[in-house]
């Protein structure tokens, strides 16, 4: 065959093998450029056409792969052949090393594919190649970088996931070579049980959860199963299995409300035989079967508290003793008697009559009154009394050794009212030194002072909170000013009179006999600035005479005639005096300024100011942002203490300046004054007249400040619960808003609330010398004690 007819042939192969390739026929189109070449046709634009056409097949043979399956032969034909391209064309034109950077970076590998199309970028022949051409290199250049991203970034991923990974197998690996609960004694987890059980008694059930050890050491510890609590939820169940586990001791047993009378019986009977030795009992159900059980079978009871919320009984028929009648006779081990219910009518006590002669030793309590001789505390709430008079000075006279007594809301029902009183004891005079803390509240008293015939020379604290007294000379001075308190008011503590009528002079003549009183509720008792002005000491002689020196909680709630001047500078002057001196300097530069600023006035102001101050008493001259006004002798901060000569009303405030001498040397015979207790707890609730921005100010020098303005909150306002007044804060307290410092919890098993102690001064005395833990290093670490 001629050259010149050849050649022709081997174009026509190639334009077939192009278009095969533009209708995706990649295979027909690799045979029609091998039939070109082998017509003589081996120029550039074939050997590419080949290797498009080779690199189109790899491409459609991994298609539906995953990234990683990169081998095919196809693929590594195409790169062969575009390398010898390189070789042969590479240095008249920039087409093969395009071609090499696409199979390259189909291939994923865009390092090499970016190295091979920046030298196709600087190759001579590109500069000289159509926009078009130069735009196709340029946006696989694109192309490439993007991949090269792509990949860094799922590298990076890769590497994160693998660390991830690695670190969370060694803790894996870690943990299961460690066994934590396999390092703690025997004491370590029955001390964890002893502490759980005292909030929730079903704790121990929880740590029998934990591991076959734990279930092991705490079954195996019948002391830990004293206390039974039993709901709705299997009763008699859960008897058995405390019953078992207990060995039969058990110690406390508690009935929530909710048990019917079937199941409450139905246990009753199943703890017949134990109830002798238990310390405890609480009932909040309907206990008319339980006391039909055990009555009179607990001979070691010392707590027992008994809750008729559901038990509608009206009349003395169904009132019951003070020991519910659950007492063995004989048994003088009670020291914690708790009746409460309520609002419905329910009786709850009776006077056991031995014969029909009605004489002073038939009216008793309990079937035996001296099994009450050893009660330490006594609670009655929300209760109906039938009583042969309404007076609590006949019980009081059964507990020689109560320490707190508590009537709160009670209904006294006097079966004597038809007038027959014969044979009613006759009161004689009874000594209660251990009575410390005496509380009736919500009840009237037409009957005279409680403590008449009751002596209590230790009570420390008195709270008669919204009790109402009738009759002459019954009131709440003759009820406090009674012979058995008198002795008291010198070291009284605590006295709560909030709602009770009493006039604003005698209180403040009573608080003159309270000297070492530190909490005071006087809420809503129609008070005025006038008393705190008469607690605010003004001068070093005035210290002397303070009421109340102790004081360090004041409740003055829906007092609404007191203002924010006279609460400042009541809570200002019982700072310490190195705080009240810095506020008086901070008081003296503030009227510096005032008096500079007041001097920049213009010069025919000032004039005419001098004039006129001279011509009267003094007019200080107005301006566009200050009123007229009167003139001061000083200047007053607007959170300084007022001056003597303005708090008071009807003095003038022009007096003249005293003449300059030199202050009088304090005699001798004078001791050094103790400082007044600071003011740490304040409740002003419901007064309109205080200002928020003065509150503002009282925060930064009082512990605790409270303002609320919403629906009251009893016990907010009488110091109890969570926001109790006393609950054992000192001044090394941290008191950190973000829970690192010390705080309020309640204390287990109780309404109470206590101070949690993380400072160090108070865990050094929580510590026992010699301990362990008395060598923590006294830097850190006393928080986690």
């Amino acid at each position: 065959m001629p050259p010149g007819r050849s050649s022709d042939i081997g174009v026509a192969f190639y334009k077939q093998g192009m278009a095969e390739v533009k209708a995706n026929r990649y295979a027909e189109a690799l045979s029609s450029f091998d039939r070109a070449i082998s017509m003589g046709e081996n120029s550039l634009v074939v050997q590419d056409g080949r290797v498009v056409a080779m690199l189109r097949m790899a491409e459609k043979e991994w298609w539906g792969r995953k990234d990683g399956d990169r081998e095919s032969a196809w693929h590594k034909s195409a790169l062969t052949l575009v390398t010898k391209m390189c070789e042969t064309y590479g240095k008249e034109s920039f087409k093969p090393y395009f071609r090499r950077a696409e199979v390259l970076a189909s291939a994923k590998l865009f390092t090499l594919a970016a190295h091979q199309i920046e030298t196709a970028l600087k190759h001579p022949a590109f500069l000289a190649a159509s926009d078009h051409a130069q735009d196709v290199v340029r946006h696989l250049r694109d192309r490439i970088a993007h991949g090269q991203r792509t990949i860094q970034r799922g590298t990076i991923e890769r590497e994160e996931t693998r660390k991830l990974n690695a670190e969370l197998h060694a803790e894996i690996q870690r943990k299961s070579r460690i066994n934590f609960t396999h390092l703690l004694t025997d004491d370590i987890i029955l001390s964890i049980a002893e502490h759980g059980l005292r909030d929730r008694p079903g704790f121990g059930l929880k740590m029998g959860g934990v591991c076959r050890r734990w279930r092991e050491v705490v079954i195996n510890r019948p002391g830990l199963w004293g206390t039974l609590v039993l709901g709705q939820r299997r009763p008699a169940a859960k008897v058995g299995l405390w019953l078992k586990r207990s060995e039969g001791r058990i110690k406390e047993v508690v009935f929530r409300p909710g048990l019917d009378n079937t199941k409450a019986e139905a246990v009753a009977e199943l703890l017949e035989d134990v109830v002798e030795n238990v310390r405890g009992i609480e009932i909040r159900c309907d206990p008319t079967k339980i006391i039909a059980v055990w009555k009179g079978r607990c001979r070691k009871l010392e707590r027992l508290r008994v809750g008729n919320g559901e038990v509608r009984a009206v009349g003395a028929a169904q009132a019951r003793d003070l020991d519910a009648g659950l007492v063995h006779d004989g048994c003088d081990t009670l020291r914690e008697i708790e009746h409460y219910g309520g609002r419905i009518s329910h009786d709850l006590f009776r006077f056991q009559l031995a014969d029909g002669n009605r004489t002073s030793s038939n009216f008793l309590w309990m079937k035996d009154p001296a099994m009450l001789r050893n009660v330490k505390k006594i609670k009655i709430d929300s209760c109906t009394i039938h009583s042969s008079t309404s007076d609590p000075q006949h019980l009081l006279r059964h507990l020689p050794n109560v320490v707190e007594i508590a009537l709160d809301n009670i209904a006294w029902y006097d079966w004597t009212s038809s007038g027959d009183t014969t044979g009613l004891p006759k009161l004689k005079t009874v000594y209660l030194d251990s009575l410390r803390s005496y509380y009736e509240t919500g009840g009237t008293n037409a009957l005279g002072p409680r403590f008449e015939h009751i002596k209590a020379p230790h009570l420390t604290a008195l709270n008669l909170w919204r009790t109402t007294f009738l009759g002459p000379n019954r009131d709440l001075i003759h009820h406090i000013r009674a012979p058995g308190l008198v002795p008291a008011l010198a070291t009284l503590q605590s006295l709560d009179i909030g709602k009770c009528h009493i006039p604003e002079a005698d209180l403040l003549n009573l608080l003159h006999d309270l000297p070492e009183l530190r909490f005071l509720n006087v809420s809503h008792c129609d008070l005025t600035n006038g008393f705190l002005e008469a607690l605010t000491p003004t001068s070093e002689d005035g210290y002397r005479r303070v009421i109340v020196p102790r004081l360090t909680s004041l409740s003055i709630a829906g007092s609404g005639e007191i203002g924010s001047a006279a609460l400042r500078d009541f809570v200002f002057s019982r700072l310490p005096l190195d705080i009240r001196s810095k506020l008086r300097r901070n008081d003296a530069t503030s009227g510096t300024n005032a008096n500079r600023q007041d001097s920049g006035q213009s010069t025919q102001g000032s004039r005419s100011q001098s004039s006129s101050s001279q011509g009267s008493q003094g007019q200080k001259r107005g301006t566009a942002f200050r009123p007229t006004a009167p003139s001061q002798p000083t200047k007053r901060s607007a959170f300084g203490p007022t001056p003597p000569s303005q708090s008071r009303a009807g003095k003038s405030a022009t007096r003249p300046p005293p003449a300059t001498a030199p202050p009088a040397p304090i005699a001798p015979h004078r001791a050094a004054l103790p400082p007044l207790a600071r003011i740490e707890w304040l409740n002003v609730d419901h007064c309109e007249r205080v200002q928020p921005d003065v509150i503002t100010v009282l925060e930064k020098h009082v512990r605790w400040v409270s303002h609320w303005c919403g629906v009251p909150i009893e016990e907010r306002i009488r110091g109890k619960g969570r926001w109790s007044w006393n609950a054992g804060w000192t001044e090394e307290c941290e008191d950190d808003d973000e829970g690192g410092g010390c705080r309020l919890r309640q204390v287990p098993g109780t309404t109470e609330y206590q101070v949690w102690h993380t400072c160090r001064k108070n865990i050094a005395e929580l510590v026992e010398p010699g301990s362990s833990f008395s060598k923590l290093d006294k830097t850190g670490g006393d928080a986690g004690v």
